[in-house]
């Protein structure tokens, strides 16, 4: 009874994260971020597409909007669940980033011990980074995920080395390896980790004879033919079409005007892309606060510290696997433009969330020897301190300074996420006709489903008079905002209409509202 007992509490504070994780995540997160942004909509849409269309792509295009297909497949998985819904294409990432969370501490455990992984999987949860990440429909949440799973499969291939070859575990790591090219562009560079980590391993145990540096080449190139098997339909894809797999990159790569202007800006992008973590973070509304570092000033102080430690011990696998998986994953953001980027470099949040928890470890274990036993509860007094004034910042960081910032919410397409939920509201009483600019609109297309509404471009695109079995709804632009657009088309329909209204507060915005509406009643009397 007593062991069971025990057991229980040692899985008692991992539960109590994964809570805080999941609290995290899934809190309000029909209002925060507000709106919906075109990426997440191209999503819901491309799934629509396997969910209802029955087809099974390799590969998604839409707009010229190169995506890989994993993540829109397990969205289907979630249609089918809670239905097709803006609601649904985020509660999708929040569950994979809880889960994500709930992993790394088995995970993180047998790396490092049990003390360090809680550590790290309380950074993760609160993570800011990962936490943005998990609240949007962006495919790139499963690279952390994805290369958890690599690595922890490796490491156990590596470590069973000693005693005899054991192909199991290279064997799933390379089906990761190959499943985590179907997730997200950043995650082609993790064949490269892979063979790095193997020589690293291959050259500081070369004592061991070369019967055993043999077995774990071996090892690592079972992962490499493995992922490469699994990885085959989508490398055929791209033979067949090679925009999917360069469209994206030669958008964003810093080599678009040529390798030597190109490598100008690697010096700017890495001390930009580090700095991202103390100093100044992504710029990018839709990723984060402008400007504001990933962490709290104190943990980008045991960070440094976890580095550092890293470093000094770089002859450990582990810490040498720490500091090249966050390395590889702040490759992307180095290469491309825009840096520094959290979106690209997201593979890298559980390293770093690693090196965080080994830096604070290390400090603690520090302080404790020199101040002994009687400056314990003052160590814990001080450490629960920067752990819950960490949490509260972060809290405030996204749900009320980003979250509730007007800039943000005109990022996520408010404006066009406000009129599909009325077309939706309202379709029961009226039929909606839309300028061809919002009809075409991804995120309108999207958020009034199930709904059909028409496009419009010209008076005859409309319904003649006496014509109309129940209300008419027909959108412009603001002629008051835009200029002259419309005007002379709402005019003549205002005309043809005779009991036509004029409505300006259609979404509820009184000053200067950037749309209108003429509502025509069915039965052509005036309102």
């Amino acid at each position: 009874m007593e062991k069971i007992e025990k057991k229980s509490l040692i899985w008692l504070l991992p539960l109590l994260l994964i809570a805080l994780a999941f609290g995290l995540r899934v809190y309000q997160i029909d209002q925060i971020p507000p709106g919906l942004w075109y990426d997440e909509a191209i999503h819901g849409l491309d799934t629509l597409q396997i969910y209802e269309g029955h087809q099974f792509p390799i590969f998604f295009n839409t707009d010229n909007h190169p995506q890989e297909p994993m993540f829109s497949y397990l969205i289907a998985l979630f249609y089918g669940l809670f239905g097709v819904s803006a609601m649904t294409l985020r509660l999708t990432s929040a569950l994979l980033g809880t889960l994500t969370v709930a992993l790394f501490y088995p995970i993180a455990n047998r790396w490092f011990g049990r003390r360090v992984a809680l550590y790290g999987m309380f950074f993760l949860a609160i993570s800011k980074w990962h936490l943005m990440f998990s609240r949007l429909c962006f495919r790139t949440i499963l690279t952390p995920l994805f290369a958890l799973g690599v690595l922890y499969f490796l490491y156990n291939g590596l470590k069973k080395e000693k005693d005899n070859f054991q192909w199991q575990p290279f064997l799933w790591s390379g089906v990761l390896l190959g499943l985590g090219q179907y997730t997200y562009i950043s995650f082609r560079i993790v064949p490269i980790l892979v063979i790095l980590l193997v020589l690293h391993e291959a050259w500081h145990q070369r004592d061991q004879g070369k019967e055993y540096i043999s077995r774990m080449i071996k090892g690592g190139g079972l992962v490499l033919v493995s992922g490469l098997i699994v990885f085959l339909p989508l490398l055929m894809d791209y033979i067949q079409n090679p925009y999917h797999f360069f469209g994206r990159t030669d958008e964003i790569s810093i080599f678009q005007k040529g390798i030597l202007p190109g490598l100008q800006f690697i010096g700017a992008n890495t001390l930009k892309t580090l700095g991202m973590f103390s100093i100044l973070g992504d710029s990018e509304i839709k990723h984060n606060y402008p400007g504001e570092p990933m962490l709290p000033l104190i943990l980008s102080l045991f960070l440094l510290w976890g580095i550092i430690t890293a470093f000094r011990q770089i002859k450990d696998y582990r810490m040498a696997m720490l500091l090249a998986w966050l390395g590889i994953f702040l490759a992307p953001g180095i290469l491309s433009q825009g840096a520094p980027n959290t979106l690209r470099t997201l593979g890298g949040v559980p390293a770093l969330c690693l090196l965080l928890a080994v830096g604070t470890e290390d400090v603690l274990t520090n302080v404790k020897n020199r101040w002994g036993h009687r400056g314990l509860p003052w160590i814990r007094g001080i450490m629960a301190a920067i752990l819950l004034y960490s949490l509260l910042l972060v809290g405030y960081q996204y749900f009320y300074k980003w979250g509730r910032d007007p800039r943000t919410a005109q990022h996520f397409n408010i404006n066009e996420y406000r009129l599909a939920e009325t077309v939706r509201e309202q379709a029961e009483t009226a039929d909606f006709y839309l300028p061809d600019v919002l009809a075409e609109q991804r995120v309108v297309q999207f958020v009034t489903r199930p709904v059909v509404y028409r496009e419009y471009k010209t008076l005859d695109d409309l319904p003649q008079p006496g014509t109309l079995k129940k209300d008419m709804v027909i959108v412009s632009l603001n002629p008051n905002r835009y200029g002259n657009i419309n005007t002379e088309m709402l005019n003549e329909i205002m005309k043809r209409y005779p009991g036509a209204w004029l409505d300006m507060d259609i979404l509820g915005v009184r000053e200067n509202p950037w749309i209108i509406a003429l509502h025509i009643p069915g039965n052509g009397q005036s309102h």
